[in-house]
């Protein structure tokens, strides 16, 4: 069984004290944290304080669990408050980072298991928009589909089964990663029966080798 992987909020620390690092900054988690994912039977991975949404929502998008570890307060203005007089330390730059992060594991996990959550990973991992085929067996002979091997006939076991049109080519490599990342945000039923491009298949213009990267058509 695979492991989860857990991300844990970074903090940031600066060097004051020795001279040939003066004012480096640090990113760091208590490891605390890290010992207790790893003792959970979890695979603990720090996450670094970013400014780029969309960074950090590639951050999450590797993630099956998020930590929040703890720190300075909470600028009360992110929850459009004035401070109190007991209000101690405070770090903005992280309460940034740690609510893209909240919005970005939401947003994923909420639509987990959907027809959504498949086609966003495709877009997030750079391979633009697709087109998905829910369920290859079942079809009745009305003319809606063509019989091009994308369907199985007289199969019911195949009810769960989904192929995904690309409008890109991919090589090998690239469809084991997106395999293995549609794995943990599809239905836990569904089976990946493909990632068909023979709409967008390769051209002999020399650009590609025989090498094995590339299959026909599909991957």
């Amino acid at each position: 069984m695979k492991k989860p992987i857990i991300g844990i909020s970074a903090s940031m620390i600066y060097e004051e004290k020795d001279e040939l690092f003066l004012g480096d900054k640090y990113s760091c988690a208590a490891y605390s944290y890290i010992d207790a994912v790893y003792k959970s039977w979890g695979i603990p991975i720090t996450l670094p304080i970013l400014k780029d949404v969309s960074a950090i929502r590639e951050q999450v998008k590797l993630l099956d669990g998020l930590i929040l570890s703890g720190g300075r307060d909470v600028d009360p203005h992110f929850y459009g408050e004035e401070p109190l007089e007991k209000l101690e330390a405070i770090f903005p730059e992280r309460d940034v980072h740690e609510i893209a992060l909240i919005k970005a594991a939401i947003e994923l996990h909420r639509y987990k298991g959907t027809p959504w959550a498949i086609r966003e990973i495709v877009r997030r991992l750079g391979f633009g928009e697709v087109r998905i085929i829910e369920g290859l067996n079942g079809q009745t002979y009305d003319g809606s589909i063509n019989y091009n091997g994308s369907h199985v006939y007289g199969a019911s076991s195949y009810w769960a089964h989904y192929r995904i049109i690309m409008n890109s080519v991919i090589t090998n490599d690239q469809a084991a990663l997106l395999r293995k990342t549609l794995a943990a945000f599809a239905p836990a039923r569904c089976l990946l029966a493909a990632l068909d491009y023979q709409a967008a298949s390769l051209r002999y213009n020399g650009r590609a080798a025989y090498d094995g990267n590339f299959n026909f058509g599909a991957a």
